[in-house]
């Protein structure tokens, strides 16, 4: 079962697709493509490696959260 989870805004594909630390634990991280597809140009990507969350489902709402605030910064 994977813990990767699509999104899209306007124009663009997030993904979020968090890390399993040493610890077991989940670190948060995304992707943002241009277009409806991971085939699109990768605009963006980003990880939170110190940032440690129990749930794959938490680290990818910070995820998400994260690259909502990258896209109205700078999409």
């Amino acid at each position: 079962m994977s813990d990767r989870q699509a999104t899209r805004r306007d124009s663009y594909l997030i993904v979020c697709d968090p890390m399993e630390t040493s610890a077991g634990a989940f670190a948060a991280r995304f992707f943002i493509y241009k277009g409806d597809t991971n085939d699109g140009e990768l605009v963006a990507c980003q990880e939170y490696p110190t940032e440690e969350f129990a749930e794959a489902s938490e680290a990818n709402l910070f995820a998400l959260e994260s690259a909502d605030r990258w896209l109205k910064i700078h999409g």
